[in-house]
């Protein structure tokens, strides 16, 4: 930390001019060029795979292959149901939603339990996730709370990661944020 010397992200990639705020922070930049590091480990920088096209997984480190989540089922112990999206909670696709092709009524079946699996499917896919939906009720959330949902709003998360920002620099996102407190 020179002042002359261009600050480099956690890849080792030098942070651009236009980039300059984060590039003369204490920390240098987080991976996406843009954002401030909070700590010499990358603290508070956005997961990496938030800038990518579909964002995170919940685990916030695998790339969703899809809207909403598509595929990060597959990184669970039993991998995903038939709709990319729904983890299987079991072997032989145990714990998915059946199909409603499939659903057929016994006399003897109580029409209820019908009635549940026909709505199941109707869900949001989001809804199948561990923390639900953001606020869109299409987008996964992230963490509790909707954490993660401001990452496709315009300027962004604050670094908590649940307030969204209202400008560039964390504006909106309180004092304790921006450069000089």
């Amino acid at each position: 930390p020179d002042d002359v010397t261009p600050k480099k992200t956690k890849e080792g990639e030098e942070c651009s001019a236009k980039d300059a705020v984060c590039s003369v922070s204490l920390f240098g930049c987080c991976d996406d060029g843009k954002t401030d590091a909070q700590g010499p480990d990358g603290e508070e920088c956005p997961p990496k795979c938030a800038s990518d096209k579909y964002g995170c997984c919940e685990d916030n480190v695998t790339s969703a292959e899809g809207r909403n989540g598509r595929g990060c089922c597959r990184v669970t112990e039993y991998g995903c149901c038939s709709d990319e999206y729904m983890a299987a909670t079991g072997p032989d696709m145990e714990g998915c939603p059946v199909e409603e092709t499939e659903v057929e009524v016994d006399e003897e079946e109580d029409i209820d339990d019908v009635e549940s699996t026909t709505q199941m499917a109707l869900l949001p896919d989001c809804s199948y996730k561990t923390y639900g939906c953001c606020s869109d009720n299409y987008t996964a959330a992230h963490g509790p709370d909707m954490e993660g949902c401001c990452l496709a709003a315009p300027f962004g998360c604050c670094p908590n990661y649940v307030t969204q920002a209202t400008g560039s620099n964390y504006e909106g996102c309180g004092c304790e944020y921006s450069t000089h407190g």
